[in-house]
């Protein structure tokens, strides 16, 4: 009977209670936080004609090179019993469902080139000590200038697309503006994310 927090064998460790001829296998009963079992490490209560002895192993974690054994059997009689019970946290506990929906990409690219917005949305958050928890559909903590896309074709308010005072220049924007590849991620006024490019002011 063997009480630990933590039982590593390496390099041939061996823990047994094997038995020869007519005796049987002794029993064993660990009970430890981690096992680990690695290098042709075993732990046997073998036995050649009586009856292989009982293992027990009670363990938060087993891990085992596939060259380390655990076994309680006979060659002539009849073998042993090999329990182990795993106990912790459950896996299933914390997890978060992910959305099924398959995201439309025409949400994450910006239809055209973005402008600075003087727009800015206030916040108020009550969170406990350590701040603002993320989470992995969450936005980063950290602020991010907020930009607007202007539209295509027509004329975009000016007090939509700067920050500073200067108007954009329309001529910038072409009727149509062929493919270009986006240089960036950035943050629309409404907290969206999405691909594209800054308008060059002039």
């Amino acid at each position: 009977t063997l009480n630990s927090q933590s039982l590593q064998l390496f390099r041939n460790g061996n823990i047994t209670t094997n038995a020869t001829g007519e005796a049987g296998g002794g029993n064993i009963t660990l009970t430890t936080d981690i096992l680990t079992a690695f290098e042709d490490s075993d732990i046997t209560a073998n036995a050649v004609e009586g009856q292989g002895g009982n293992i027990q192993i009670t363990t938060q974690g087993l891990f085992q090179s596939p060259d380390s054994d655990i076994t309680a059997s006979s060659e002539l009689g009849v073998d042993g019993i090999v329990d182990i019970q795993e106990f912790g946290t459950d896996p299933d506990q914390g997890l978060v469902e992910l959305p099924t929906g398959i995201i439309d990409p025409d949400t994450l690219i910006a239809t055209s080139c973005l402008a600075p917005s003087s727009r800015q949305q206030g916040r108020f958050r009550v969170v406990g000590a350590g701040g603002l928890q993320t989470l992995p559909n969450d936005l980063a903590n950290s602020p991010f200038p907020t930009l607007a896309v202007p539209p295509l074709h027509g004329t975009a308010d000016a007090n939509d697309l700067t920050n500073t005072g200067q108007e954009l220049d329309q001529s910038a924007i072409p009727p149509y503006e062929p493919v270009v590849e986006a240089d960036g991620v950035y943050q629309l006024e409404d907290d969206r994310l999405v691909f594209g490019r800054i308008c060059h002011l002039q």
